[in-house]
């Protein structure tokens, strides 16, 4: 009979009591001289004074008896609070005196964390060692290697020594556990030491560690560190590495946890961050969601900085302990010369809506599932029973708090909580979205605010059991969880009995607040939990709250914070010293008493209404009930009616430019456009350069309908103010300097329509420019026309009933791909220079392949997508990126540089952009390049034209001296299967209802009609496809398709990283490749019609989508009929990788879509894959591959001559 969860824990219990006597015992026998003096005057030092003591060989100080006096310190805190469950002193003790032992060697300290005892929250994995968090079911597991951080910890010279206590799935800010117990708060054992890093919170604030790792999903670095009286630095999700830490709800990506550091001091978060940050740029090859940035020097401007602050929330109260935290800090900020402004915040309750809202969508199923046989605490019972309640006893419930109590505040989390379908969840994640942008612009735009104060909790620590129903105090941590914000937790002061005491004017003030009349009641009425001479002498802190990504910035500010308001009893010993002179020493300071906060009764109605323009910016169009063709007729009357007037402008204004200045600015790519304008060349200037486009892009619009919006006389005016500014300085504007631009019709311009190709858009021009087109203006480039795209962006064709269909500039019987379809036909036919698009599953390397030119999927997150229209808002299965197509792969790289300059300062304001400029990438010259490259997926085999693509591009590698080496890849087919699971887990509802009136294309039918079938049907199918057909790859597609469950999703997504994690490992460390040369796509451009029935075809650019490599598509051939027919040998070739019987049949069988001899001519490219946010290094690589494969008619100006030279072009 297996042994119930309480012998388990009993185990556990006893085998932590012997590794805690075992380690005292080695750590007596390896340093038996240790003082007591010596003991207080390492448990006083911070981690670099340490390191200092060591590496100067001050007496005494060796890394042996500094891990024996916090091995001491940690067994005896551990009696006292209950807070560790991994005791590791045995192996950290040996860990010391090899330091020690290699210190004496060699005289040198191995890194920045030289012999520091570090201690790691139980869900960073340690070689050897359990990760239980918690749970019974986990116990004697030990894991096979170490977490990141825990290998970077030891390579800085780092020794972590213990894990640390954490809570039942670590959804709370209660610290028990069945296993191990409930942890205690290090000044008071009655109280919490908070969480879901308690142990660690704990462990710090008693000394009993130097520095530690927890992490945060809603505060759970930061509460800890308020209740227990330590420093905490929340990163944003993706500066801290997460690999090798474990969780209980695998998959869930709606509000993303980050690691993070936990100290004595500024200093040693800063310490800790250094040592983490500066390995990111090569653990982000492998590794999912980190961003490759290595610690900043930040230097804060000279100028008295400006800080916001804020102290009641319009939810519950500021306490008056908490109240006055603030308030010393803003005071002190002011002595020292700052500015303090107290401002009405971003609504906390709205926060924690989505908070809830999008954590409680699965009911917590997937969550509470990890606690196998142990019994359910308390908290969480409570926390997760509401989610689960039956909808009309939540309705009753929110009525009850609303209508009867008139707490509308808390009437909103309770109607939040609860499972949802998959389309509400996306809606949840849209609407956070939107109050994300706003709540940005409001502190960083508007205010202009260095920095935010603010109260961590509403109350110093709270005893065991009262965070039952207060859960919803963690609000004011999880606010910036929501917003991404990268936050600091500093200690402020002590509570004091009498001037924390409720007063009547602190009573007025909250009042004024307008808080929750359901929550209040329970925290300050006469029972409530708030008493400030039972909680005399318990630490109070604040947040210092920053931009995202701006965690070396925090840091700093965090100094200022730390030095305005002085020594005040924080610093590494001061509670050992405490514990040595009084059980109560609580310094405070005076309050002027002219500080009063300004109400902010309501403000959560102001804001929730001013982020609701973001989402609502658009008038309700007159012409909704317009039968589509009307309004398609009425646009392209317009359209023609701009091209007629344009060209009568053109005539008034001067003769034509002439047939060879013609043809050689068509001729020219962005650069030496520019160059040639700055040099004063003849006839070369803006006006004549946009003249030249706009004929050329008029014509392409003739022949291939793939113009939306024509901005013709706007991008003339442009031009020639450029010239006349041009005359007047001798300078040109920047690196785009009169270069016309084209745009995917999702980019936003000031004035123009951006209807994506739906009729009910029609007539809502843009009140302003995206984020990308001011950048390309600022640099002086012109966009001067918007381009098709197919119905809802979810198709390599492009059609839409507002314009039409597209065509390829090669044959207009084929599509130019898609989504950004009209990019490359107008691209691909020298009538525009350079442009954006976009891509989520191919979008710009499927048209760039199909119509001959170049292109870049930069990862997602490098390009800036403010003021980018979508037809999915608040997917997040998979990421789109914006990214550059070009003629060259020089003008990918001044796009690129153009658009990644502007990163940093537009990263201040906007979401998950990345704030790295373009980066000089030297690559390697004292080695060859090493390529992988395969031919097959296992689904659908490249066709010959597609293979020999591939293998012209290998020869051509190996005679320029690289290697190149064939390897089987991760199944492409897997990647898809993630891709349809994900995007059709709401069956497309939210994408489809884009539609309004106008009829679905029959592209669009067809990829969106399986997921919305009956499942019994789609079953069928399946089991028709695998046992009769034998087509396995065929019905795991099907089976992946339709509707879903929110757990569903989760399950998926979490399959998802596993399959992205395994990519990685297989090509940038198993392979160690420096990039992958792969086909684009199975086959050339397909005919009209003909990307119905061969959608799965995209799965050779989705995999690198679900990847998140950084992709160039390079043009390399045309299709030969002679070379790159069906051959026996290749239908060998294609038999031998067993792919998909029926999609295979499709392309090569009898009446298939693939003809060389009807291709002829067709363009044909390859993929140039790299790692994640790669974008330079992979333009590089793109530079090697063009310039190996030599001239082969992809040059600027190339599709004019070859057009010239024959009237029927292939």
């Amino acid at each position: 009979m297996a042994p119930n969860w309480t012998q388990i824990r009993d185990d556990k219990h006893a085998e932590q009591r012997r590794e805690i006597e075992k380690g005292i015992q080695l750590a007596e026998q390896a340093a038996p001289t240790l003082s007591k003096e010596l003991a207080f005057a390492i448990r006083s030092a911070d981690a670099a004074t340490i390191v200092d003591n060591v590496a100067s060989k001050e007496p005494g100080w060796t890394a042996v008896n500094v891990m024996r006096t916090y091995a001491e310190a940690a067994a005896k805190e551990h009696a006292r609070s209950n807070i560790l469950t991994e005791i590791m002193f045995a192996s950290a003790l040996e860990r010391a005196k090899e330091l020690d032992a290699e210190f004496a060697k060699t005289g040198k300290i191995v890194g920045p964390l030289h012999g520091v005892p570090v201690s790691l929250k139980d869900q960073i994995d340690v070689q050897g060692v359990d990760t239980t968090m918690g749970f019974t079911h986990k116990q004697r597991q030990p894991m096979p290697e170490d977490a990141t951080l825990t290998r970077i910890i030891r390579q800085a010279g780092g020794i972590p020594f213990v894990k640390s206590a954490i809570p039942q799935t670590m959804l709370s800010f209660e610290c028990g556990t069945p296993l191990f117990g409930v942890a205690k708060n290090p000044y008071d054992p009655r109280r919490t030491p908070g969480g879901s890093s308690g142990g660690e919170g704990a462990l710090l604030g008693s000394d009993a560690s130097v520095i530690g790792i927890g992490s945060d999903i809603g505060g759970s670095l930061r509460i800890p560190s308020h209740f227990s009286g330590c420093f905490a630095l929340k990163p944003c999700a993706g500066r801290f590495s997460s690999e090798g830490c474990q969780h209980c709800n695998p998959g869930f990506d709606g509000v993303r946890s980050t690691m993070g550091p936990m100290g004595r001091s500024v200093a040693d978060l800063e310490r800790m961050t250094r040592v983490a940050l500066d390995a990111t740029p090569e653990l982000a090859a492998t590794q999912t969601g980190i961003i490759p940035m290595k610690y900043r020097q930040v230097d804060l401007p000279k100028r008295p900085l400006r800080f916001g602050y804020f102290v009641h929330d319009g939810f519950v109260a500021a306490s008056p302990a908490c109240e006055r935290a603030v308030l010393e800090t803003v005071e002190a900020l002011r002595k020292a010369g700052h500015e303090c402004i107290e401002f009405v915040p971003p609504s906390t309750v709205e926060a924690m809506e989505y908070f809830v809202a999008i954590t409680s969508a699965g009911k917590h199923e997937i969550l509470m599932s990890s606690l196998k046989g142990d019994p359910t605490e308390s908290f969480l019972y409570l926390t997760t029973k509401a989610a689960k309640l039956p909808g009309p006893v939540r309705w009753l419930l929110e009525w009850f708090t609303g209508s009867y109590m008139g707490d509308a505040a808390a009437a909103r989390i309770i109607a939040a909580n609860g499972g949802k379908t998959v389309n509400e969840l996306q809606t949840w994640h849209h609407r956070r979205d939107c109050y994300v942008k706003a709540a940005k612009k409001l502190m960083w735009e508007e205010h202009a605010f260095d920095a935010v104060i603010c109260p961590t909790q509403a109350t110093p620590a709270l005893k065991h059991g009262e965070t039952n129903q207060l859960s919803v105090l963690s609000l004011r941590t999880i606010h910036w969880n929501i917003i991404d914000s990268t936050v600091g937790q500093i200690p402020v002061t002590f509570v004091d009995a009498e001037k924390d005491a409720p007063s009547d004017g602190w009573e007025a003030r909250r009042r004024a607040a307008g808080g929750s009349a359901l929550l209040e009641p329970r925290v300050y009425g006469p029972k409530g939990i708030y008493d400030a001479k039972d909680m005399a002498g318990l630490p109070v802190g604040v947040q210092v709250v920053g931009r995202q990504w701006d965690e070396e910035r925090v840091i700093e500010l965090m100094k200022l914070v730390d030095n305005a308001l002085g020594p005040r009893g924080f610093g590494p010993g001061e509670f050992a010293k405490r514990q040595q002179v009084s059980d109560k020493v609580f310094p405070t300071s005076e309050l002027s008493a002219a500080f009063r906060p300004i109400g902010v009764r309501g403000s959560g109605k102001v804001f929730h209404l001013a982020h609701h323009l973001f989402q609502h910016h658009s008038t309700t169009p007159r012409d909704l009930n317009m039968h589509w063709k009307q309004a398609r007729a009425e646009k392209q009357a317009e359209q023609a009616e701009t091209l007629r007037n344009v060209r009568e402008l053109l005539h008034k204004e001067g003769p034509a430019v002439s047939a060879d200045l013609t043809a050689a600015i068509r001729s020219a790519d962005s650069a030496e456009i520019v160059q040639n304008i700055a040099a004063k060349k003849p006839g070369w200037t803006a006006t004549s350069v946009m003249r030249v486009y706009i004929e050329a892009a008029s014509q392409a619009h003739e022949r291939l309908n793939v113009l939306t919006e024509i901005m013709f006389l706007d991008a003339l005016k442009k031009a020639q103010s450029l010239d006349a500014e041009f005359e007047r300085t001798g300078k040109v504007t920047g690196p785009l300097h009169g270069v016309p631009v084209s745009l995917k019709d999702m980019l936003d311009v000031e004035g123009y329509d951006t209807t994506l190709g739906f009729t009910h858009k029609r007539n809502q021009p843009a009140a302003k420019d995206a984020s990308l087109v001011s950048l390309i203006r600022k640099a002086g480039g012109i966009p001067f026309v918007k381009s098709t795209v197919p119905q809802t962006m979810l198709s390599f064709e492009c059609s839409t009933a507002l314009f039409g269909v597209s065509n390829n500039p090669y044959d207009p019987r084929r599509t130019p791909g898609g989504s950004s379809g009209g990019e490359g036909g107008l691209i691909g036919s020298d009538s525009s220079v350079v442009g954006i698009g976009s891509d989520i599953g191919g979008s710009v390397r499927i048209p760039a392949h199909f119509s001959g030119c170049y292109a870049l999927k930069p990862s997602a997150g490098r390009f800036t997508n403010f003021g980018i229209q979508q037809c999915n808002p608040g997917f997040e299965g998979v990421k789109s990126a914006m990214g550059p197509m070009g003629r060259s792969v020089a003008d990918l790289e001044l796009m690129a540089r153009v658009a990644l300059d502007g990163a940093p300062q537009l990263a201040l304001t906007q979401t998950n952009l990345l704030p790295v400029p373009y980066r000089d990438v030297k690559l390697p010259t004292d080695r060859p390049l090493r390529f992988g490259y395969f031919l097959h997926d296992g689904f659908c085999a490249a066709s010959p034209a597609c293979e020999r693509a591939v293998m012209e591009t290998v020869e051509a590698l190996r005679k320029a001296g690289h290697e190149v080496i064939e390897f089987e890849p991760t199944p492409a087919a897997e990647s898809l299967e993630y891709f349809i699971a994900l995007a059709s887990a709401g069956r497309y509802e939210i994408l489809l209802s884009f539609l309004k009136n106008d009829p679905a294309e029959a592209f669009l039918s067809m990829a969106t009609s399986s997921s919305r079938s009956h499942n019994f049907s789609r079953w069928l199918t399946s089991l028709y496809c695998r046992y009769v057909v034998g087509d396995e790859h065929a019905a795991r597609l099907l089976d992946a398709n339709g509707g879903k469950s929110v757990n569903d999703v989760q399950r998926w997504m979490d399959k998802r990283n596993q399959y992205v994690f395994k990519t990685r490992q297989l090509l940038w460390e198993e392979h160690a490749f420096d990039a992958v040369i792969c086909p684009t796509q199975a086959t050339p451009a397909l005919k009209h019609g003909e990307t119905k029935e061969n959608g799965a075809l995209i799965m050779r650019t989705v995999q690198w989508n679900i990847v998140d490599s950084t992709v160039g598509q390079i043009p390399v051939t045309f299709v030969d009929p002679a070379r790159d027919g069906l051959s026996d040998e290749w239908h060998e070739r294609r038999r031998a990788h067993h792919g998909s019987k029926i999609f295979e049949e499709r392309v090569y069988g009898p009446g298939g879509v693939y003809d060389a001899q009807d291709m002829a001519g067709l363009p044909v490219g390859v993929q140039v894959v790299g790692r994640q946010w790669d974008e330079e290094r992979v333009i590089e690589l793109m530079k090697v591959v063009d310039e190996a494969l030599g001239p082969r008619g992809f040059a600027p100006g190339d599709f004019v001559k070859r057009e010239a030279a024959s009237r029927k072009i292939y």
